[in-house]
């Protein structure tokens, strides 16, 4: 996943495990794209980000629900994020920005709506 959306962004890192403070605590998304604006504010720090990249990624998985990653969703858009992607256990994608679910990305076009993901 992370490669992909590497491979996308001309601008800006992709980040993996990208701890994010948030009303109900901090938050660690699985993926995170952080532009060259908030690499200049943020820099790539591991540390609880005090607001929360442009595109937060979450992944399905046995110890997490869609319906829980979904929870984090409204978290994320309170503390900046423009963008919000789910990745289901079938590898489906689904791409939210504040207003509600897109068709497609808006910062990312290209990224598929079904993807391959790696398993070590």
């Amino acid at each position: 996943m992370g490669g992909l959306l590497r491979s996308l962004c001309k601008e800006g890192r992709v980040s993996t495990e990208c701890p994010v403070k948030t009303s109900r605590g901090t938050k660690v998304a699985d993926v995170a794209w952080r532009s060259a604006a908030f690499l200049e504010k943020h820099g790539m720090k591991k540390v609880e980000l005090p607001e929360s990249p442009e595109v937060i990624v979450e992944i399905e998985s046995p110890s997490t629900s869609a319906a829980e990653l979904e929870g984090k969703r409204p978290l994320y858009f309170e503390v900046g994020a423009k963008e919000f992607w789910l990745c289901d256990k079938d590898a489906n994608m689904r791409f939210f920005n504040p207003c509600g679910e897109l068709e497609k990305s808006v910062l990312f076009g290209e990224f598929p709506g079904h993807i391959h993901l790696e398993t070590e």
